[in-house]
């Protein structure tokens, strides 16, 4: 395990640039998200969104396993997705749009749950919309810079790394789900239980 992690810092100190590209990417898209105007329609789809994940949060008789199990499949299937465009060079940088597509979801759902929730939305914005994929989203970077040399390389046994560092990306992606899951049972259900 010892070594996995020190094979991981060299990847990123090595590829620092995609990784730095990639948090700045990702920035960029937040930002987007929060200054860029919306359509009314699309307002209205995502207030729904805000205000039913707020319900599934903080209502004691809804389990939170199922937000878990959610986040679990999703996740798959974008670690599945980014691994599929990683398997050549030219599809590889795609993955830098879905980046940045997070980033801006990310930041336009902020705006979405304080003026659908106020002062509740930005704390469970910020406490598990927020921390969740932002992990999410370092998971894909780890996944890019991890597998880049590789790649450009044509390591011969490059789909078993691909394979074997997703495995990591989406461990990581486990972790993000759990923390948010613990948060809704230790913290948000409890203190809207007793109001």
């Amino acid at each position: 395990m010892n070594s996995v992690l020190i094979e991981i810092k060299n990847n990123v100190v090595k590829n620092q640039y995609l990784f730095v590209g990639g948090v700045v990417t990702f920035i960029i898209g937040v930002l987007l998200g929060l200054f860029l105007p919306s359509v009314k329609a699309v307002e209205e789809i995502f207030n729904v969104f805000a205000v039913d994940y707020f319900k599934s949060v903080t209502d004691i008789n809804l389990g939170a396993f199922k937000i878990l199990f959610s986040r679990l499949f999703n996740s798959f299937l974008l670690i599945l997705f980014v691994s599929l465009l990683c398997t050549n060079i030219y599809t590889f940088y795609i993955n830098f749009i879905i980046i940045l597509y997070r980033g801006f979801i990310i930041g336009y759902t902020f705006i979405v749950f304080v003026i659908s929730l106020g002062f509740t939305g930005i704390m469970t914005y910020l406490f598990l919309v927020l921390v969740q994929n932002v992990i999410v989203t370092f998971a894909l970077i780890l996944l890019l810079v991890n597998v880049y040399d590789k790649l450009i390389c044509k390591q011969k046994y490059y789909y078993k790394i691909l394979f074997n560092y997703s495995i990591i990306s989406y461990v990581v992606c486990i972790i993000a789900a759990v923390i948010e899951v613990i948060l809704i049972i230790s913290f948000f259900k409890p203190i809207n239980a007793k109001f």
